[in-house]
């Protein structure tokens, strides 16, 4: 006697991996995550949607008259910090801007962006026992950098410098022609010079003066001139400084925010928006109240100290390098935040000690110190340290694609302008396929069985742009 077996139809489905700006996710389960988003990705810029080169880095250069030129420093400088120095020299009446590094020896060396001697030369009377912290000024009608450590103020024009007693800033913000600043004397005093002069802190009612702000938020940690006003981070909270003029009609209102300890390197203007970092995530402070961002990488950063973040606002994003922990391992990566886009990514490999905006009258660049190097970066579009590719990685969350059960991931159609490889996995193995470059869709056969599928899409090679990958999945309906 024959049976009678019923067999469902062979059924298809399509799989459009069209936008992946939405990079790693720790906010659900990564079986409940959409499917463009991904488990893990590095050195992929994502904000357009597409996965492209993220940033890099390669050696400082300049364009002077027709040739480029690339400062260099003395034999056995190691570089620890870097400043941008803009400076109008009154003699000559030429832009004469300055690159300024403080190395390991305790100097600090300087090259202008106009010369054609690619030699840095060190500043004499600069000398210290770790990077000072350092502000562009115009003082007495030239423009000049103050340096500040140990107690004392050093003024250099670009000939020169001046030395003068000064409060021990632990950091420092020009605001209405007044400098402010914070000091390892005092947890809890912002000091100001007098205007016009940063080199007169005497308490007066005509010269500089002090604010104690005895508020219950902590210490003082940073002071920050947006949109006419000046903010005053601490630990727990942000004050508002009124400073016109006469520092008789200063006037200070708290503004309550709901953070975290908040870190004081991480603090940057950006914009109409000031960018922290506080124990429990990243926050966005508009001048009246603070609103948290980048809730993806909270679960990434959380239990991390990044005491030793360092941030900065170039160009519509902000950057970060920082430490977050993936898989049980801490990693030192570069956070890359598009305030427009309110899209991020992080960069591997580039662990940069000190971060730098440039910008002069014909470049704008972010410059950079990276440890274990010993020339000058400049940040790229190509993902490289130097001549070195980064390895770029997007790999999926684990997804049955909404179809339970035993299905076969059968073909994928992508766009790659640059060699790539992708590679399938399921508990039955996995598939790699090396894409070559195109202009136009490719189509591959994939032929893997599974009932939950990872995709790892991987570049080794600058000029990366994968975009509109589509995956076919075929399966027995009921």
């Amino acid at each position: 006697m024959r049976g009678n077996y019923k067999t469902g139809a062979l059924m298809s489905k399509k799989i459009k991996l069209f936008d992946f700006s939405k990079g790693m996710t720790g906010e659900v389960d990564k079986r409940l995550a959409p499917y463009n988003s991904a488990l893990l990705t590095f050195n992929f810029a994502l904000s357009d949607g597409a996965l492209k080169d993220g940033i890099g880095v390669e050696s400082l250069r300049f364009k002077v008259g027709d040739v480029y030129v690339t400062p260099t420093l003395p034999d056995g400088c190691s570089p620890e910090k870097i400043y941008y120095f803009k400076r109008f020299d009154e003699v000559t009446g030429a832009v004469d801007d300055r690159i300024m590094v403080f190395c390991a020896d305790g100097r600090i060396y300087e090259w202008s962006v106009s010369s054609q001697n690619y030699e840095m030369t060190e500043i004499e009377g600069l000398n210290f026992s770790a990077p000072p912290f350092g502000v562009n000024y115009r003082l007495n009608g030239e423009d000049c950098y103050i340096f500040s450590s140990n107690g004392a103020m050093y003024v250099y024009n670009g000939d020169t410098v001046r030395v003068w007693e000064a409060p021990e800033i632990t950091s420092m913000c020009v605001h209405n022609e007044r400098l402010f600043i914070t000091t390892k004397s005092s947890k809890t005093e912002l000091w100001f010079s007098k205007t016009f002069d940063p080199t007169n802190w005497n308490v007066s009612l005509d010269d500089g003066g002090f604010i104690d702000f005895r508020q219950g938020q902590g210490k003082i940690l940073k002071a920050v001139s947006m949109g006419g006003y000046l903010y005053v981070f601490m630990n727990y909270g942000i004050s508002r400084l009124i400073a016109y003029g006469d520092q008789r009609e200063f006037d200070v209102d708290g503004i309550y925010v709901n953070s975290g300890r908040i870190i004081s390197s991480s603090i940057t203007e950006c914009g109409k928006y000031v960018i922290y970092l506080a124990e429990d995530g990243f926050y966005r402070f508009d001048g009246t109240g603070a609103t948290k961002i980048l809730t993806e990488i909270d679960k990434y950063i959380n239990g991390v100290s990044n005491e030793n973040v360092r941030a900065l606002y170039y160009n519509g994003k902000f950057y970060a390098t920082m430490d977050v922990k993936i898989d049980g391992k801490i990693e030192r990566v570069i956070l890359v935040y598009d305030l427009f886009e309110r899209s991020y990514y992080l960069t591997r490999g580039i662990n940069a000690a000190d971060l730098v905006r440039a910008e002069g009258d014909s470049f704008s660049s972010l410059l950079m110190v990276v440890n274990g190097y010993s020339q000058m970066g400049v940040m790229t579009d190509k993902s490289k340290i130097f001549s070195k590719p980064l390895a770029k990685v997007w790999r999926s969350n684990p997804s049955d694609y909404g179809v339970e059960g035993v299905k076969t991931l059968s073909k994928m159609h992508l766009y790659s302008k640059n060699e790539i490889t992708v590679t399938f996995k399921s508990e039955y193995g996995e598939t790699t396929i090396n894409v070559p470059r195109s202009d136009l869709l490719q189509t591959f056969t994939v032929g893997l069985k599974g009932t939950v599928f990872e995709t790892v899409v991987t570049s080794r090679l600058p000029s990366a742009e994968v975009s509109k990958i589509t995956l076919e999945l075929q399966y027995l309906g009921g």
